[in-house]
């Protein structure tokens, strides 16, 4: 294991050196899934986690629908270092692992990137407070039917004096711009 660990923070180091911004967070990020590598589950868990801004247990489920996700499961997933609480909403992947695995995720399977982006988005299409998020998922699914949703929802936001959800929207989908 220890050599295991220092190849990938040797790695992520000359990586860090040619301008890899995430090289930190893949290398540590592989040496705990590697020492949990009694778990083959975690890293699918891990990566459906990823792609919302936070998740639940019953995300989860929307988002792997062929997988029963038991309580061993999502116990070994929010136990993650780098898994945190999120809002009273349930968990979240800190900010640098979930964007080092989105983007590993976009270059290595964008198929899988869109199909759980797109269970996601059916998913918050079921709670009109979480359209930014629902917006945000479509937005990888497909741009020109997530253009016309942002621009319905901004003028129905502005009369009803909801800034903080335009400005939800504004930031997830200035996130995507690195994809």
């Amino acid at each position: 294991f220890e050599k295991y660990a220092y190849e990938q923070l040797k790695t992520a180091t000359t990586q860090a050196e040619c301008g890899d911004e995430n090289a930190t967070s893949h290398a540590c990020l592989n040496i705990v899934l590697y020492s949990r590598s009694h778990q083959p589950w975690l890293r699918m868990l891990l990566e459906a986690a990823a792609i919302p801004h936070w998740f639940n247990h019953d995300i989860l489920a929307a988002l792997l629908p062929a997988t029963a996700i038991t309580d061993e499961m999502y116990t070994g997933l929010i136990s993650l270092p780098f898994v945190e609480s999120f809002k009273g909403r349930g968990y979240n992947v800190h900010e640098a692992t979930r964007k080092a695995l989105r983007q590993q995720l976009a270059h290595t399977s964008p198929e899988t990137m869109r199909l759980l982006s797109g269970y996601a988005a059916g998913y918050f299409s079921f709670y009109p407070d979480d359209l930014p998020e629902r917006i945000y998922h479509q937005t990888v699914v497909d741009p020109s039917e997530a253009k016309v949703l942002a621009h319905e929802a901004k003028h129905i936001w502005l009369q009803t004096n909801k800034p903080e959800l335009i400005h939800r929207l504004h930031h997830n989908v200035q996130e995507l711009d690195g994809f």
